[in-house]
């Protein structure tokens, strides 16, 4: 897995995502390549709220490989990885 182009927030690092197809042997290389990214985080997060999503890639915060932000309409790269924060909840203080 290639290095995440996004430095740690609040301590933790981006989450990467890999996308179904390309020559690498992983868990989805079988599965069919969707025609774009937001097509992709349909089928691949059906539970999310579509505003979610799209706010993923409307505020540029999910990244491909090479740390560029990606748009709704974007192809997907084959077996290529993704990369996000997640939202982190914030804590009590003990």
């Amino acid at each position: 897995m290639p290095r995440s182009p996004l430095p740690p927030r609040e301590g933790i690092s981006a989450t990467a995502l890999r996308a179904p197809g390309g020559k690498a042997t992983h868990a989805k290389n079988h599965l069919p390549v969707p025609d774009s990214i937001g097509e992709w985080l349909e089928s691949e997060f059906p539970e999310a709220a579509p505003e979610s999503r799209r706010a993923l890639l409307t505020d540029g915060d999910l990244r491909d490989e090479a740390g560029h932000p990606v748009t709704w309409d974007d192809p997907v790269i084959p077996g290529g990885f993704y990369f996000f924060h997640r939202p982190v909840p914030p804590e009590e203080r003990i």
